[in-house]
């Protein structure tokens, strides 16, 4: 027992002098003067016989048969007289040692008080160094606080402190705040949260977090249930483009879902197999996870393809079987709980639509669907057309009725007709979903010329 309480002495040392934020204060002569106060030579066999007096034994027995007697476990011997020594001593050490402010006042003059003071408060900035240049980072005076807290008291040394960092070091009197122990300078700085981007050197940490991350019994992150597939996340580009991808793939049901986990097959032609992958069901862990699979992302792609090239050859896909799917996930994703893990990111899905006070906000399924009607506009306008070049008429010559030349009224009816043509098109792909209503009123005001 006596070598624990030695070993946690030392412990207690090595804190206070090597490993503080900040700056121990009390000296080793300090501890000593505690030490010899509290425990004198003259009155050791007292104090140490009223310590024994005060530990509860069984039986009435006395504290050396308890220990021969195996009745208590170490353990609880242990934290029975450290409860007791501090019952009979605490008391007594409150007149004996300075408060910190005093000791901080006595060690240094008054030429390098504010220069010390400083430095410590320093020593609470951000550890990491951070890259405040980030285009996506924006600094501001409400992304930190900053807090110094200390017992206030009526004292002279109190108040050439307070002066101190009012005066010498600019700190506001709302950054102090009061404290109910004499033996400490508490200064904290918060910042608000930040992305992962913004740490330099990023990039060398990745190995030892994968490391960790995967250990058997580690964690890594303050709320366990917050999982991160790579300490570095991917850039706000590349995070579109995969949610443009991956939301269309659920939206069309090639990938399947279920309560515990995501999941899709692909075909491996290096290995002539299929093969199934398996995500996360929270969205921006399943997004995470596959920014850092290539070979996950070209299948997906391929699947998409496919279904996009389906819907070319066969139009009646679309609205039998495509355009249903996309809107019941869309009213799926409008009523999802605010339980569930992936509320947060409704409005990236499906957007936020246009108020009174709001402008609208496109979300990853109106880009997928406005970019798959440019692609069908597209094929559209590539279709051959059936013309011929006027050809010259030779006199007595009897010419098919489409190739005779055209009356001034003949040509403006051929427009019309084919004016009409295209506004029953345009009407068409509306139903068919191909347009929103927005779009499609653009479009006639096009056609007829308004």
């Amino acid at each position: 027992m006596q070598g624990d309480y030695e070993q946690a002495e030392s412990n207690l040392k090595q804190l206070n002098f090597d490993e503080m934020s900040g700056e121990a204060i009390f000296e080793e002569s300090d501890l000593e003067s505690c030490y010899n106060i509290l425990l004198s030579s003259q009155e050791f066999r007292s104090h140490m016989i009223q310590v024994s007096a005060e530990i509860p034994s069984k039986r009435g027995e006395s504290l050396a048969g308890a220990i021969r007697g195996d009745r208590l476990a170490p353990e609880q011997l242990q934290k029975e007289i450290d409860l007791t020594v501090d019952r009979l001593f605490v008391s007594r050490s409150t007149n004996i040692v300075n408060s910190a402010i005093a000791s901080f006042m006595e060690n240094y003059s008054s030429a390098t008080r504010s220069t010390r003071l400083g430095q410590i408060m320093q020593e609470a900035a951000p550890l990491l160094r951070l890259n405040l240049s980030d285009p996506y980072f924006r600094n501001s005076e409400s992304k930190s606080s900053t807090i110094v807290g200390f017992k206030d008291a009526d004292e002279q040394e109190i108040k050439e402190f307070k002066a101190l960092l009012g005066q010498e070091l600019v700190i506001s009197d709302a950054v102090l705040k009061p404290t109910q122990t004499s033996s400490e300078i508490l200064i904290v700085t918060e910042y608000a949260g930040f992305p992962l981007r913004l740490i330099e050197g990023l990039e060398e940490m990745r190995k030892p977090y994968s490391r960790q991350k995967n250990a058997p019994g580690s964690f890594v992150h303050n709320d366990y249930s917050s999982l991160f597939a790579d300490i570095i996340p991917p850039d706000a580009g590349r995070m579109e483009e995969l949610e443009d991808l991956f939301y269309a793939c659920l939206a069309f049901d090639l990938i399947q879902r279920h309560p515990e986990k995501l999941q899709f097959q692909y075909y491996d032609s290096l290995r002539d197999g299929y093969h199934t992958a398996i995500l996360s069901p929270v969205w921006h862990q399943a997004l995470e996870e596959l920014a850092n699979r290539e070979d996950l992302i070209a299948a997906l792609r391929g699947l998409l393809s496919r279904a996009i090239g389906e819907i070319e050859k066969q139009p009646s896909r679309w609205k039998g079987h495509y355009l249903p799917k996309l809107r019941q996930f869309v009213r799926e994703v409008d009523n999802l709980p605010e339980s569930d893990a992936n509320y947060a990111y409704r409005t990236t899905v499906v957007g936020i639509p246009a108020t009174t006070e709001t402008i609208a906000k496109e979300g990853a399924i109106d880009r997928f669907r406005r970019r798959l009607q440019q692609r069908f506009q597209s094929k559209q306008k590539q279709k051959p057309m059936l013309t011929q070049s006027p050809r010259q008429v030779i006199k007595g010559e009897i010419m098919p009725a489409d190739d005779r030349p055209r009356t001034q009224t003949q040509t403006q009816t051929r427009g019309a007709e084919d004016g009409m043509a295209k506004l029953k098109q345009l009407v068409q792909m509306k139903k068919e979903g191909y347009l929103t209503d927005a779009e499609f009123e653009a479009a006639k005001k096009r056609l007829l010329g308004l």
